[in-house]
């Protein structure tokens, strides 16, 4: 594997590990750790870089990380190990981080892979402005997202996220917190809390 670089950043609050994977459904290679290891929290992980099903080969294929931060996971091999059974394990270069309510984006970024994460990184950025983005995908509304991806949210996110473009009296007040509880619209969606990201 070429080298990479740990990489991390904050993305600021949101729903939960439960409700972010349910908008993330359908992704390859989907999957959710909870717990205390790795500092606790939860990672989410989606859209492997290659499976494999013989450990020892995945054990030959460790990526070299440059200036490695014991802080940041940043990706690497998951899965399980069967004793006596199937193997599966894949490798992600990239991850969702959720630790005391915040969330993070982190990556073994690598230059081939520069436009890829950038990607990846805007599209879960743009969740942060649209929460309703992925139920619009899915129902095949192809009209373009709001947010620009020009970073001026991130001073926001000690504060509560929020997209500085859209001005203070446009903004919904904390009334869709519910949103974040869990609560959705009768027709089972996510209901959209406009322009504003809120801690659950």
């Amino acid at each position: 594997m070429k080298p990479s670089r740990a990489h991390a950043e904050a993305l600021g609050p949101g729903p939960t590990p439960d409700e972010m994977l349910r908008r993330l459904a359908g992704r390859p290679g989907l999957a959710g750790f909870w717990g205390s290891w790795a500092g606790g929290g939860a990672l989410l992980l989606s859209r492997p870089l290659r499976v494999r099903t013989d450990p020892y080969a995945a054990l030959a294929e460790q990526p070299a990380v440059e200036g490695a931060d014991p802080a940041v996971v940043g990706g690497g091999w998951f899965g399980y190990v069967g004793y006596s059974g199937p193997s599966h394990l894949a490798f992600y270069d990239h991850l969702l981080r959720f630790v005391d309510g915040e969330w993070t984006f982190e990556a073994l970024w690598s230059s081939s892979r520069d436009a890829e994460l950038r990607a990846v990184r805007d599209e879960l950025r743009a969740l942060l402005r649209e929460p309703d983005l992925v139920n619009r995908m899915q129902s095949g509304d192809a009209a373009a997202g709001a947010c620009i991806h020009c970073n001026l949210c991130m001073p926001s996110i000690y504060k509560g996220t929020h997209c500085v473009l859209v001005p203070a009296a446009e903004r919904p007040d904390d009334t869709c917190i519910s949103t974040y509880q869990g609560q959705s619209s009768a027709s089972g969606r996510v209901t959209p809390c406009a322009w504003r990201n809120v801690k659950s």
